[in-house]
Formats: C-alpha cells, structure tokens, sequence
C-alpha cells in the first residue's frame, strides 16, 4: 500500500508542477505579445501545447481522446455561430488542419 500512495503523490506532485509550468508558459506569451515578438510568442505557445498533451495523459485521457475532445469543440463553436467562425473561418480552418493531420495528409 505504501507504494501506491507514494506514486499518488509523485503524480499529483508532477500534475502541480505542470499547472505551474504552464502558468508560467502563459506569462511569457503576454510578454512577447506586449513586445510584439513573435518568435517568442509562437515559441510559448508551442511549449503550452506540449504541456497540456502531458497534462492530459498524466490525468490519464490518452492523446487521440483528448484531439477528438476538440475536434467536437469546434464543431460545437462552428454550429453555436461562434464569432471566429462567422467572421474569419478560423474554427473551420483549424478543423481541416486537424482532420487532415490524422489522416496523414497535412497542408501546413
């Protein structure tokens, strides 16, 4: 029993540490974005992506759930007339992108 409570805790330590990593993540894109430096903000954005599929599988939701989780929330946007869809087709956009990636065949 002492070994299943020490991997509890190695977990739900490893699961804080992420949250705060990702924090953090978020800090540095409001910085580039208030300096307007898009490397910087394309490269936080990278690392907070990575950390919320780590995030996902250390709460045990596997990668192609939680990618499925989000193809079904922007068609939920898309259907509700969210603003990004009707103004710009961002949310169809992103859709296509990740429809085509697992099917093997991205454009980007």
């Amino acid at each position: 029993m002492p070994e299943k409570q020490v991997f509890i805790a190695k977990q739900r330590k490893v699961v804080d540490e992420l949250k705060t990593e990702m924090m953090e993540r978020l800090a540095a894109i409001f910085r580039g974005l208030h300096e307007a430096d898009d490397e910087v903000v394309a490269e936080q954005m990278a690392a907070m992506l990575l950390l919320q599929y780590v995030l996902a599988r250390r709460l045990g939701i596997p990668f192609h759930r939680l990618e499925a989780a989000m193809l079904q929330q922007i068609r939920i946007h898309k259907q509700m007339g969210h603003p990004l869809e009707a103004d710009f087709g961002d949310w169809s956009v992103l859709e296509e992108y990740l429809s085509s990636k697992r099917s093997g065949i991205s454009k980007e």
